[in-house]
């Protein structure tokens, strides 16, 4: 009997609660709980070599080889709306690296050079100085790295907060859905989406078979085509006829 009332006790006292009942401001950072994992036991391991690389150098090749494969893998197949993934995670990791833009517009090729900001579902976000430009697949010719930037990629969850990675395991459907930039790396947005954040901005639109750039707000962006105030009159724009949209950077 004593034994059976210091466990109820000891229960009462230490009442369980699951982790997605846990405060995410907790002044804790052990994954946003307030239980400490047990201190790691020092051992040594051992691994047969599968390569005459050392590990940093096997790790490189490999990346390169994926990355390769998966370029391969995007550029062979037909380009289609549901083909475009493995093109937008080559595009990905190439992020805050300087590079040149080849783009098609009205049988005329040309080059811009910029930062890659970020690549979406079917567009390159590239920031150049003072401005932020979108470019579709569709009208790319080639993206070539700057031969003088660094060839770090950007891992771009590895400065998120331990609340963030515990919402991103225990409740991701939610937490991604209110996040655009999550919901690009995760799944890849579309254009038309990503421009809903540049909603009211001043944009310039280069448009196919036009010399004359458009320039006004942006007031609508939908799947298909956007919408831009010019004085009082609304100009509708299809995205198949757009090369480039411009606008200045938000800061």
């Amino acid at each position: 009997m004593e034994t059976h009332q210091v466990l109820q006790n000891h229960h009462s006292s230490h009442a369980f609660n699951c982790p997605g009942c846990l405060d995410p401001s907790s002044s804790h950072d052990r994954f946003c709980m307030p239980l400490c994992c047990p201190e790691k036991i020092p051992t040594t391991l051992f691994s047969s070599p599968n390569s005459s690389f050392s590990m940093e150098e096997l790790e490189r090749l490999q990346e390169c080889i994926e990355s390769a494969n998966n370029l391969l893998l995007a550029l062979g197949s037909p380009r289609d709306p549901d083909n475009t993934r493995m093109l937008q995670l080559h595009f990905l990791a190439l992020r805050k690296n300087l590079v040149e833009v080849k783009i098609q517009c009205d049988k005329e090729v040309f080059e811009i050079l910029g930062q890659l900001e970020t690549a979406g579902q079917n567009f390159l976000q590239i920031e150049r100085i003072g401005k932020t430009t979108f470019v579709l697949f569709e009208r790319i010719c080639s993206v070539n790295r700057n031969a003088g930037e660094s060839e770090d990629h950007m891992q771009a969850l590895i400065n998120i907060g331990e609340c963030e990675r515990r919402e991103l395991v225990l409740n991701f459907g939610n937490f991604v859905a209110r996040k655009p930039a999550l919901a690009n790396l995760f799944f890849g947005i579309s254009l038309h989406l990503q421009l809903l954040a540049y909603i009211g901005c001043q944009v310039v639109v280069k448009k196919d078979g036009e010399e004359k750039l458009i320039e006004g707000i942006l007031v609508r962006s939908k799947e298909g085509y956007i919408q831009i105030k010019k004085m009082d009159e609304l100009e509708q724009i299809n995205f198949d006829d757009i090369c480039l949209i411009s606008l200045d950077a938000v800061k």
